[in-house]
């Protein structure tokens, strides 16, 4: 993932690498937890701040220095492996539990239960329509109306069965 400096932020164990523009590494370690753990998802918001998901360590941000955000935010997971933000501002994480939706104030969660087609979320992205969001799970996939989903508080979406990454990952 660049950021808004150029500079490519690496996932990896415990934490990430940063190279900057002349190529120059430095290599970040997270706060760790009870549990060994590796970064496997890095999302830049429109506020400059990096979000950094893990696998069993928790949410992180940066803006400067670094944010449990998964502790401050009171979330009770500790995988979270897809992070974005929608033409709101809001940001949705994507976890073991389904999906947490944090819009600067407070979390909203939505699961199987709201009408997810699964708990477990491996991937969220925008459709070309900017109120509407995708999210894709162990089980299929969901197409969120966000307007409807925060006016009516609800969940009116298209469900299917099958379900294919709808974003770009490159591993180095």
């Amino acid at each position: 993932q660049f950021d808004h400096l150029g500079r490519l932020w690496m996932g990896g164990h415990c934490g990430y690498t940063l190279m900057d523009k002349n190529g120059k590494l430095t290599q970040v370690k997270l706060p760790v937890r009870k549990n060994l753990f590796d970064v496997w998802y890095l999302f830049e918001d429109s506020k400059k701040r990096m979000w950094i998901g893990t696998f069993q360590g928790g949410l992180f941000m940066y803006d400067g220095q670094i944010h449990e955000m998964d502790k401050e935010l009171g979330l009770e997971d500790e995988t979270f492996l897809a992070i974005t933000e929608d033409r709101f501002g809001n940001i949705w994480l994507g976890n073991l539990r389904g999906v947490d939706i944090w819009d600067g104030k407070k979390i909203r969660h939505l699961d199987e239960s709201s009408g997810l087609a699964s708990d477990l979320v491996y991937v969220i992205g925008p459709d070309k329509d900017p109120d509407q969001m995708w999210v894709g799970t162990n089980q299929g996939m969901n197409k969120i109306n966000i307007k409807v989903l925060f006016e009516e508080n609800k969940i009116e979406s298209i469900q299917s069965s099958r379900c294919f990454s709808v974003v770009t990952v490159i591993w180095i």
